[in-house]
């Protein structure tokens, strides 16, 4: 036994939304198959995230490598402590704002960078829970 789910729009659905950009809706076809156009959709937010990542790749490695080498000194002068590091905002010598000085964002950061890779062809890909009986 298998079971499965299609789910499709017709396009005079959407004619009635005013909402619905009228330039997407004449590239549509009378019938949308909306797994795939999710899959495409999430794809091309991929394709965004990805190209975002590469424009800023440089500079968010430099900050990194900063934030790394203050930590260096730092741990040096206090024998390793990272203790009271922070950078603080002041304004007419009056301190205004105190934030340490952390990498843990960064870490997050690098996780689901790793984890949330770029996803390619995944309209053209599924998955499946079907188990194949042996011939």
């Amino acid at each position: 036994m298998e079971f499965n789910l299609d789910l499709f729009s017709q396009r005079s659905y959407l004619k009635g939304d005013k909402k619905f950009k009228k330039k997407v809706l004449n590239e549509l076809e009378e019938v949308i198959d909306l797994k795939a156009a999710v899959r495409s959709y999430i794809e091309s937010i991929s394709t965004v995230h990805d190209l975002s990542r590469s424009i800023i790749r440089k500079s968010v490695s430099l900050a990194r490598k900063l934030i790394e080498n203050a930590h260096q000194s730092y741990a040096a002068i206090y024998k390793g402590s990272m203790v009271g590091f922070s950078v603080c905002e002041v304004v007419d010598n009056g301190k205004i704002t105190e934030t340490p000085l952390l990498l843990n964002w960064d870490d997050i950061r690098l996780e689901l960078q790793r984890r949330n890779r770029k996803l390619t062809n995944l309209s053209k890909r599924f998955v499946t829970n079907i188990i194949k009986q042996s011939e």
